[in-house]
């Protein structure tokens, strides 16, 4: 079964081949989480067939070995690994469901990639992340509704009505990083695309555990209200 999945709405460049093996360990952190949030449908299909969730992390330009994979290794700046469109339904990911962003511009919207996937239409939501921090090292993008309206409902960092993967919204996470918004939280709601919640931290197991932090007050919460 295929999946729908958001539109991608920057200009790119792909290169299309499969990731070094240099990469695997990466994808075997980022296979972790994603197991546990794909179980819980934090990562998967909606109603109407449309896969919702992503996740990613950060490659540094100077990791060991990859000098020898020049067509698919970082720029200097550094890129990240996420995980591939159309691939949400999936219940596990290999090399080939995860693309490399090697350089990306948001000033220009616009990002150069490598893998056998097709890159994220959320990938320059994740580049804005890493760009502004660079202590942030693994993202994950969820959907959950209730957990979103929580979040909008007690002031959580969010992002304003604007459009996913869209300029506006890397514009949004710079200024809620310029604003000192995640001094408190590491997570922001995105107000314009129902669901949405990032969560972001030093590894993958880091990031999985601001969602699981989140889960857990949402359901104290949730608990304290029925009572």
């Amino acid at each position: 079964m295929g999946a729908k999945e958001g539109i991608i709405k920057f200009r790119y460049d792909h290169t299309r081949t499969e990731l070094p093996p240099v990469f695997e360990s990466k994808v075997a952190e980022l296979e972790a989480a994603r197991s546990v949030l794909h179980q819980k449908k934090y990562i998967g299909l909606d109603s109407n067939g449309m896969g919702y969730g992503n996740l990613s992390v950060r490659i540094d330009a100077h990791m060991d070995s990859l000098h020898t994979f020049a067509d698919c290794a970082p720029s200097l700046q550094g890129g990240f690994l996420i995980s591939g469109s159309q691939t949400a339904h999936l219940t596990k990911l290999t090399r080939d469901h995860y693309v490399l962003v090697q350089a990306f511009s948001l000033g220009d919207f616009y990002l150069q990639a490598c893998g056998a996937a097709t890159p994220s239409s959320e990938s320059l939501s994740h580049a804005a992340v890493y760009l502004i921090d660079p202590d942030v090292r693994a993202i994950i993008h969820i959907h959950k509704p209730d957990l979103w309206q929580y979040m909008l409902d007690h002031a959580y960092p969010a992002t304003g009505a604007v459009d996913y993967g869209s300029m506006e919204m890397a514009q949004a996470v710079q200024r809620l990083f310029d604003e000192g918004a995640f001094r408190e939280h590491r997570a922001l709601v995105m107000d314009g695309h129902f669901g949405g919640v990032i969560g972001f931290g030093s590894d993958p197991q880091n990031a999985l555990q601001c969602i699981l932090d989140l889960e857990r007050v949402y359901d104290l919460a949730h608990r304290s209200d029925s009572e």
